[in-house]
């Protein structure tokens, strides 16, 4: 109903609205005194959560205390123990040494783990910060990272990185690691190349690691040809290299008479232009696209006429045709791994007089006759004391050429297919108990070849 308050009710309304207004006035008494009790439980609640906000003010400010004193407590039971800690009294001789197998660790993760070491280690603590600065030998491993080396960025970067670690070096002898790439400064008078120049004489070891199907870099070229690098003795070369442009690593080679030990990985090497190489004694060749005959490796091995450790991955060794055989002669080789597929005819002779350890791999083939012609024939080892064999050859041929080693102590044979290895241990079996002198085998293995597992 709506009331219209500026006129007067009628008879009938009024007496309507007579016996509503005591009800009305109860019901108003009545919300009047929930009101009044809902203000005061308003107001109890809000004393109350004012008084929970104060005391959780209070409490953070005391948990915020404590806090501060666990952190503070912690903090001298952490030095405490630190000052405490056996490792503490280690000299720095000792640290040094620790230091050294954790970058000895990370050059089996590859150059860039490797030459993150020092700094990382510097970066411990005060003490190992001058620890590490006090260990030249740590920062002897001197990366010329070229790859990184992307366009805009300033070279000067990589100059003050190789600076640090000639300077922290000391007169230490060094280690250089070059990965290559089309940045490549080509001009010798570079930043880099001066303090690489400075060093030179104490450069012992140098890797060269082709990321990029680019030319050898003329700098590069020079610097390892330089008559500066007297005292290296270790040089490993690794990448796209062509005959045409390794035609001047014999130069390389030749003209340091120190170098023992190279390693050359995916070379095509120009042996006919090759120079005698008499120092050199310790030699990794892999290339696994190389065809060779027998002339080429007799050749070959002939400007190396005094190695005494040789591992030789190739492609295959084949036969000449050759009448009489041609003669691989390794007068002073004491350990020689060779991998390579044997193919006929097998018309020549290695001959290993001195050798005591032999390890040969051959590809998988259907025709066992040309590894049975390879152990009755064409191999001459008899002061072997260790020889390993992989491939798949007959058990009489193999029996036969066991024969002709009377010094050997340890054998380990793998065939593709491991039809005979029974009947090769049974022939040897057979031929210790009937056959004197025997080999002194103590030591056996045979089965499926690794590369078959």
């Amino acid at each position: 109903m709506s009331l219209d308050p500026n006129r007067y009710a009628a008879a009938a309304e009024a007496a309507f609205l007579q016996g509503e207004l005591p009800l009305d006035n109860r019901e108003l008494e009545t919300i009047r005194a929930r009101l009044q009790r809902a203000r005061s439980a308003k107001y109890e609640a809000e004393k109350t959560m004012f008084a929970a906000q104060a005391a959780v003010e209070s409490t953070s400010l005391y948990v915020f205390q404590l806090e501060q004193q666990e952190f503070l407590v912690e903090e001298r039971i952490r030095h405490s123990r630190a000052l405490l800690n056996p490792l503490r009294r280690l000299p720095d001789e000792i640290l040094a040494i620790i230091f050294q197998y954790r970058l000895e660790d990370a050059k089996t993760r590859g150059f860039r783990a490797a030459k993150r070491v020092p700094l990382e280690l510097a970066a411990v603590c005060r003490r190992w910060w001058f620890a590490a600065c006090r260990s030249p030998r740590l920062w002897s491993f001197i990366v010329v990272d070229w790859v990184v080396m992307f366009p805009g960025r300033d070279p000067k970067h990589l100059s003050s990185h190789i600076s640090m670690f000639v300077q922290r070096s000391q007169n230490h002898p060094v280690t250089l690691y070059f990965a290559l790439s089309d940045q490549v400064p080509r001009s010798p008078t570079n930043d880099v190349w001066k303090i690489l120049n400075d060093v030179a004489p104490r450069v012992i070891d140098i890797t060269v690691q082709y990321y990029q199907d680019t030319d050898l870099p003329d700098s590069v070229l020079g610097y390892l040809r330089g008559r500066h690098l007297g005292g290296l003795k270790r040089l490993c070369l690794a990448g796209a290299f062509d005959e045409a442009e390794t035609s001047p690593l014999f130069n390389v080679l030749d003209h340091k008479p120190n170098l023992r030990s190279p390693h050359l990985s995916d070379i095509d090497l120009a042996w006919d232009s090759a120079p005698v190489l008499p120092h050199l004694t310790q030699v990794y060749m892999g290339n696994f696209h190389e065809h060779l005959t027998a002339s080429d490796v007799a050749r070959i091995v002939s400007h190396m006429p005094n190695i005494e450790k040789l591992e030789w991955y190739l492609e295959e060794i084949s036969g000449t045709n050759s009448n009489p055989p041609v003669v691989i002669d390794f007068p002073h080789l004491r350990t020689f791994l060779l991998a390579c597929a044997l193919t006929e005819p097998v018309d020549y002779h290695l001959r290993l007089p001195a050798a005591d350890r032999l390890i040969i791999h051959t590809t998988p083939t259907e025709d066992s006759s040309i590894a049975n012609d390879f152990m009755t024939s064409a191999l001459h080892a008899p002061s072997l004391r260790y020889f390993q064999f992989t491939g798949d050859v007959e058990p009489g041929p193999f029996t036969e050429g066991i024969r002709a080693m009377p010094l050997l102590e340890e054998l380990e044979f793998y065939e593709y297919h491991q039809g005979d290895v029974p009947a090769i241990v049974q022939n040897l079996a057979s031929y210790a108990h009937c056959c004197s002198p025997a080999p002194p085998i103590k030591s056996y293995s045979s089965g499926a070849s690794p590369k078959t597992k």
